[in-house]
C-alpha cells in the first residue's frame, strides 16, 4: 500500500470469494463428517490435481511449452511475422 501497487478490486474479489469458499467448505465438511471414506475421496480427488501438475512440471513437460512461448513472443517482438 505504501508503494501504490496494490489492485483494490482484486483484493475485494478474492476476499468476498475467499469467505464463501470457507463457508461452503465449513458447511460441506459438518455435512460428510459421518462419512469418512467420502471425505476421505473429496480430499484425496483436491489434491491429486496440483499433484500431478507438480510432477509434470518437475519432469520437464513445462519447459517445452515454456520454450515454444519465448520463441514465439521474440518473433513477435522482431517482427518476423509477415
Amino acid at each position: 500500500m505504501i508503494r501504490r501497487n496494490l489492485d483494490g478490486k482484486a483484493v475485494l474479489w478474492l476476499s468476498a470469494f475467499g469467505v464463501v469458499g470457507v463457508v461452503l467448505g465449513s458447511w460441506l465438511f459438518t455435512l460428510l463428517v459421518g462419512n469418512a471414506s467420502l471425505l476421505g475421496l473429496i480430499l484425496d480427488l483436491a489434491f491429486i490435481v496440483p499433484a500431478d501438475r507438480m510432477i509434470w512440471e518437475g519432469s520437464g513437460g513445462a519447459r517445452k511449452s515454456q520454450q515454444a512461448f519465448v520463441c514465439l513472443t521474440a518473433r513477435r517482438q522482431n517482427n518476423l511475422y509477415q
